[in-house]
């Protein structure tokens, strides 16, 4: 599937009502991800550039995840959008 596609249907996985089902398996595979590297919740959220709060939020399913930190995660990480949204 194209990058766009795939953002696209990020996006409107989000709007739809299975936005919570994805909000939360993204926050899960977000934290298998900082597992894997050995890194606690505070240095992976340095790392990418985000608050601790915000990273314990998204990895519990509270808060969506922006389009900017999804990039940052992959990019920081050396890791695909596909593989953190399963697609």
């Amino acid at each position: 599937m194209p990058c766009s596609l795939r953002w696209r249907a990020y996006n409107v996985a989000m709007q739809r009502n299975d936005g919570t089902k994805l909000t939360k398996t993204l926050g899960k595979r977000l934290t298998d991800l900082r597992d894997k590297i050995g890194m606690s919740q505070r240095e992976f959220a340095d790392k990418i550039g985000i608050s601790r709060g915000y990273l314990s939020d998204l990895e519990r399913g509270v808060r969506e995840m922006s389009l900017e930190t999804l990039a940052l995660v992959c990019k920081k990480t050396s890791t695909t959008p596909n593989k953190l949204l399963g697609f």
